[in-house]
């Protein structure tokens, strides 16, 4: 078995980088129906048919990607498997960063910009601070070039409001990032380290943060071993001096994701008889 040592985070993200790899193309999935139900009622006439049509089969390969990387995202001991979680990030940024700029192009709304704060939030679920401060200048500088370029679309109309509401927008922005950056720094900072500093979390969690899971299994087995001695070294006396030895078998059973308490003992059950079939007194970890 691989050796994993894991620190809070890296428990963190075992559990949640599924829901996370899920998220992104959901979101973009439900906006792909959105437009395209928009675009067949009327309400937005002036969506480029192409363009809809690229939007939705894009989605379509997102949505086959995040499925693929979600049903194989875990090693057959329930751990992340290695570099799962460099490719989730990679995949998660380019997913944003491709919507954002196509919607910008596609869906003629003013307020478009406003958005950019649910696509920042996004990559901090991750708690890397370069990932988050990537993704966030990439926004800034797409959106700041498709203000010019699908202005028309995209800006109020040259008025008495104009620079007002630029400058409110770009305020508005600055403010979104340092925000976004902010809680990625505090959540990986002192969340986590708040975690590492105390027990009231899952227990299973707190195990593997201090032992990889081959060591735990070993730690198991020698306290079963020391068991078995110390009760075996003591033979039941009936009268008239007789000594019977005791002989003594345990199974063990090793937690693997999504195993139940139920299924354990089944498990543990079932290398114990294993065990009184095929010699006796002796430890039972696998069959």
């Amino acid at each position: 078995m691989e050796k994993y040592e894991m620190s809070a985070l890296d428990a963190y993200l075992n559990k949640a980088y599924r829901i996370i790899i899920l998220m992104t193309p959901s979101a973009a999935m439900f906006s792909a129906i959105v437009y395209t139900v928009f675009k067949i009622i009327g309400w937005y006439p002036d969506i480029s048919t192409p363009l809809l049509i690229a939007y939705d089969v894009l989605n379509i390969i997102y949505t086959s990607i995040a499925i693929y990387l979600f049903k194989t995202s875990l090693a057959e001991n329930g751990i992340l498997k290695k570099n799962r979680l460099k490719i989730g990030k990679i995949f998660i940024s380019v997913v944003l960063l491709i919507q954002w700029n196509h919607i910008s192009y596609l869906i003629p709304h003013r307020e478009w910009w406003a958005y950019a704060f649910f696509f920042m939030v996004l990559s901090v679920f991750f708690f890397d601070m370069k990932l988050t401060l990537l993704l966030s200048l990439e926004i800034i500088i797409s959106t700041s070039i498709s203000w010019y370029f699908n202005g028309e679309n995209l800006m109020v109309a040259s008025g008495q409001y104009y620079k007002p509401d630029l400058f409110m927008r770009i305020i508005c922005i600055l403010f979104t990032t340092a925000t976004i950056l902010a809680l990625t720094h505090f959540g990986s900072k002192f969340l986590v380290e708040d975690l590492e500093k105390h027990v009231n979390y899952d227990t299973l969690t707190h195990l593997l943060n201090r032992r990889s899971m081959d060591s735990y299994l070993n730690a198991a087995l020698r306290a079963a071993e020391r068991i078995r001695n110390d009760v075996a070294k003591d033979p039941i006396k009936y009268t008239n001096n007789i000594s019977v030895p005791v002989t003594i078998t345990i199974g063990i059973s090793e937690y693997k994701n999504g195993i139940s308490i139920k299924e354990m003992m089944k498990d543990a059950d079932s290398k114990l008889y294993y065990g009184k079939r095929h010699g006796k007194n002796q430890l039972v970890s696998n069959i």
